[in-house]
């Protein structure tokens, strides 16, 4: 959202940059942004492990009952 607000906004150009400061692009829509991306590929993980979890669990309680 910042990205798209700073490439039609003619005083985003500016060439001071507060220490800091993310550049703009960093965070953005699409998977090509490396802190979205991996944000992305992060939960993409965690839920692929609840689902080992989970079906781990079912069978231990299957089995336990």
């Amino acid at each position: 959202m910042i990205a798209r607000v700073a490439a039609n906004d003619p005083l985003a150009h500016s060439p001071f940059r507060p220490a800091g400061e993310a550049p703009f692009g960093v965070i953005g829509d699409g998977e090509t942004d490396d802190v979205a991306g991996l944000f992305t590929r992060a939960f993409a993980r965690i839920e692929d492990h609840l689902t080992d979890v989970r079906d781990r669990l079912e069978r231990l309680l299957d089995r336990f009952f």
